[in-house]
């Protein structure tokens, strides 16, 4: 036993492909993403985050968040005139989600900032940010292709 554990030892010391540093995916909490809604009517995007100054306009609010849900398929969908994009991959829209009363609320980005100080961290490619659209579960989120993403782009920086 003593021989075994001894020649791991020496692997891990020898072979330095066990010190490599891996990629980070960073995942935000509840409210910890923020999202954007591009109308069909105008094609600019709108931020889509909650804070006190948007439970002041009920309606519009309300409307921003409203979603659908078929009993047949058991999902949710959007309004048709909407489309939704949280920004897969990107540390922007986790790092820095909006404001309150002027004041900006920094999330990941102290972490973020300090983990591409590093030559290895790449924006999008070995750190990337996965956040989800909070209106829906995240149970109905599928992180597979992102996470075999992320593997593939560590391959080839190997």
């Amino acid at each position: 036993m003593f021989r075994l554990t001894y020649f791991f030892f020496l692997l891990f010391l020898l072979y330095p492909a066990f010190s490599l540093k891996k990629p980070v995916i960073l995942i935000p909490g509840l409210g910890g993403s923020q999202s954007y809604k591009v109308l069909d009517k105008d094609h600019n995007a709108t931020r889509i985050w909650i804070d006190p100054l948007s439970l002041l306009f009920y309606q519009k609010f309300t409307s921003s968040f409203r979603l659908t849900y078929n009993y047949s398929t058991k999902r949710t969908t959007d309004l048709s005139s909407n489309n939704f994009f949280p920004g897969w991959g990107e540390i922007w829209s986790i790092s820095h989600i909006g404001g309150v009363f002027g004041f900006p609320i920094k999330y990941f980005n102290t972490l973020a900032s300090e983990l591409l100080k590093d030559p290895f961290y790449i924006d999008n490619f070995t750190i990337r940010g996965a956040p989800y659209d909070f209106r829906k579960s995240p149970c109905k989120h599928t992180f597979t292709f992102f996470i075999e993403a992320i593997y593939i782009n560590y391959l080839i920086y190997l």
